[in-house]
């Protein structure tokens, strides 16, 4: 997975933040949020370094099971618990991935509100701290007109693709039994969720894992790319 544009756009927003003061500020909430940007660099280092192992593993463990039934024509126990263990390991990782990524942008969200009442804009109190918020139209509506209608609304389309990250997460925790891996056309590992009509899966309809969680980061590249060059600076 190929993180180099992430950590560039990342490393030049958190260089502004700290040029504008927010890991020295007197006001411990403030450094707080900070820290929290900070926090979501390792993480998405950990999360996409696990998920890329957890599905070399999962790949041996598959191959291993079908090959031991094919020969032996019974269940392997031991091999059926790596398959398992595999299986709940992607998961869990995908669970912590969409989870860490929406308090991210929770927390950009209220950098970007911080960033807007340091630069002495008068009506900064307006905007939510919930990315869910900047996802409601009327919202983002009032927030150009009452705050900044050149960012808003250029903002607008740097974040339409977070609305199916919830749907994603969603489908992780509670449709976890229509939770599927199968192989993708171009045969890497995939996932579906089954709704109530569909009955069958394959190549055609599955997301590639690694493919999905790279289009993610180069959608937050571009988040954050903008942020970095288009936030409002403090007026010293």
């Amino acid at each position: 997975m190929d993180l180099t544009r992430f950590e560039r756009a990342y490393f030049d927003l958190t260089d502004l933040f700290t040029e504008e003061g927010f890991n020295r500020t007197p006001n411990e909430y403030e450094k707080d949020v900070f820290v929290k940007v900070v926090d979501y660099y390792f993480e998405v280092k950990i999360i996409t370094s696990r998920l890329e192992q957890g599905i070399i593993e999962m790949d041996s463990a598959t191959k291993s099971f079908f090959a031991h039934l094919k020969e032996k024509d019974k269940v392997n126990e031991s091999q059926e618990e790596k398959l398992v263990m595999a299986i709940a390991k992607i998961r869990l990782d995908l669970l912590d991935f969409y989870i860490h990524t929406r308090i991210f942008l929770d927390t950009l969200t209220e950098c970007t509100r911080l960033s807007f009442k340091r630069a002495g804009n008068r009506n900064w109190h307006l905007m939510s701290k919930s990315v869910r918020c900047l996802l409601n139209e009327d919202k983002l509506q009032n927030y150009g007109s009452d705050i900044d209608a050149k960012f808003f609304e250029s903002l607008r389309g740097k974040i339409s693709w977070i609305r199916s990250l919830k749907d994603y997460r969603d489908g992780l925790l509670h449709r976890f039994f229509h939770f599927v891996f199968t192989q993708t056309l171009e045969g890497d590992l995939g996932y579906d969720i089954m709704d109530g009509v569909k009955t069958s899966w394959g190549t055609e309809t599955v997301k590639s894992i690694l493919q999905y969680i790279q289009s993610i980061i180069d959608n937050l590249s571009d988040l954050l790319e903008y942020l970095s060059k288009n936030l409002p600076k403090n007026q010293k």
